[in-house]
């Protein structure tokens, strides 16, 4: 299954951008695209969300089986079940 350092890189190669164009687009540097596509880092929430607009697809489609999705899914059911996440205490 592929991971969110794969999913960003495919995405950016079908649309045929380089790092450093992608970079500029989501106004972070191309390290970070780097970093990201290489899996030595991860991007925080609006940042994702930026992608998936910019990429045209779901923010579930970059997070899926990652751990950023899995915290996400954790905090949002509890913050359903009228609970505050530990994050955010």
């Amino acid at each position: 299954m592929p991971d969110f350092a794969d999913r960003l890189k495919q995405l950016r190669l079908q649309r045929k951008l380089t790092q450093e164009e992608l970079a500029k687009a989501l106004n972070v540097t191309q390290n970070a695209i780097f970093n990201w596509e290489n899996a030595k880092r991860e991007p925080n929430m609006d940042m994702i969300s930026k992608m998936a607009d910019l990429f045209n697809v779901p923010m579930s489609y970059l997070m899926e089986g990652n751990k950023i999705y899995g915290r996400f899914v954790r905090e949002f059911i509890e913050l359903a079940n009228g609970k505050i996440p530990a994050a955010l205490q």
